[in-house]
């Protein structure tokens, strides 16, 4: 049997029905991804109006905080933690070329301070704010920001067809000197209750030391020395290396002490590090020719570690007394002896193989510190520098 149904009898139900349900799901919807998204804002920053900041966290303003940076903290977490994915950390990195200086992407220091926009994305898009001083302070200039994994490296060309490399961290890389150098001054406290780690706006206060007297309104390099630093192959001894951790200006000057406001932080500043005069190094090195026939060895690198690439900072075992000077290239080197034929003891020396390149950045009488520009293969201290094969 069929049974014929009069639609006219029944439009509401086959008709409006239907259309009033999907409505209100539809707005059920919008209610609820816009009650989602307004929480996601809410949940953005790391922290509640009137509850205490987590470890690390100074708020700013409503859309952003500072972070500083905690021991065994890296660049791929804080990324995680406060940008929701790890894969924003070159971004990270890249912009914190001057506000920051993260001169190694896999090596950050605890005391290193972040300004974070999560709803931005982005760390450290504009300025870090610092206090206002009646003291001349010098006029660093802009320096080149880090667009690539050398931690800052650039080529350009200049006029009259030369070639201009720009390094822009150069006034926060270290040295290697056969003796350490005269301290001006060492930081024995600073302002504050009992606190042992220092920022950028801090006020130390220094305890002169040396000959020459600290001088009101000028700047000083803050940095420690560690050392020996020994050949790793012969175990000669090269010298002390001196580590640059941050700049303050002289504020403040009585009898036995002087006070100083911490002006930028390199690294994690302690108590008991040193004061040295500070001597501005331009960004922009000209390319200079190398010294024909030079042999030189990574002794050592800027952070420490043994496994080196693109973007470390190393010291060599040759300087100023070689010929040496900064802009100039040289290769890395492998090169080994082999048997032609076993049955034979006579050892052939093999053709040399480049394993990457380093430019030098700064010169002292017997090292130089030199920035790896390229590199084929891991590079270890006591690899082989050479006048670049032609």
């Amino acid at each position: 049997m069929t049974i014929h149904i009069n639609h006219a009898e029944y439009p509401m139900k086959q008709t409006h029905i239907p259309n009033r349900r999907l409505l209100l799901r539809l707005a059920a919807l919008i209610v609820l991804a816009w009650a989602a998204g307004a929480a996601s804002a809410q949940s953005s920053m790391p922290f509640k109006d009137g509850e205490p900041p987590p470890a690390g966290v100074e708020p700013y303003n409503d859309e952003a905080f500072y972070y500083t940076v905690q021991k065994g903290d890296t660049l791929w977490d804080i990324s995680e933690r406060f940008l929701k994915t790890p894969w924003k950390w070159p971004a990270l990195w890249q912009r914190n070329a001057r506000e920051v200086p993260i001169l190694n992407p896999h090596l950050i220091y605890p005391g290193q301070r972040l300004l974070i926009y999560p709803d931005r994305g982005v760390i450290a898009a504009e300025p870090l704010p610092s206090r206002p001083t009646p003291q001349p302070r010098v006029d660093m200039g802009e320096p080149a920001p880090a667009t690539a994994p050398s931690g800052g490296f650039e080529e350009g060309p200049m006029e009259r067809r030369e070639t201009l490399l720009t390094f822009s961290p150069i006034n926060r890389i270290g040295f290697v000197r056969r003796q350490p150098v005269e301290a001006h001054g060492v930081i024995f406290k600073v302002q504050g209750d009992a606190k042992q780690m220092i920022y950028e706006r801090d006020t130390v206060y220094i305890r002169p030391a040396g000959d020459a007297p600290l001088v009101m309104g000028r700047e000083y390099t803050i940095y420690k020395t560690v050392g020996p630093i020994r050949d790793p192959k012969t175990d000669r001894r090269i010298g002390y290396q001196h580590i640059l951790t941050g700049r303050l200006e002289i504020s403040r000057l009585e009898p036995e002490f002087a006070m100083g406001v911490i002006r930028s932080s390199f690294r994690t500043i302690r108590i008991g590090e040193r004061l040295m005069p500070y001597n501005e190094l331009s960004p922009k090195i000209p390319v200079a020719d190398s010294v024909e026939g030079l042999e030189a060895t990574i002794v050592s690198s800027e952070e420490g570690g043994r496994l080196l690439g693109e973007g470390s900072v190393v010291f060599i075992d040759r300087g100023g007394e070689n010929g040496v000077a900064p802009g100039q290239r040289y290769n890395i080197v492998y090169q080994e002896a082999a048997k032609p034929n076993p049955d034979l003891g006579n050892l052939v020396t093999l053709p040399p193989v480049v394993l990457g390149d380093v430019v030098v950045l700064r010169v002292g009488p017997s090292t130089a510190t030199v920035v790896l520009t390229r590199s084929n293969r891991d590079i270890y201290p006591g690899a082989r520098i050479r006048t670049p094969i032609q």
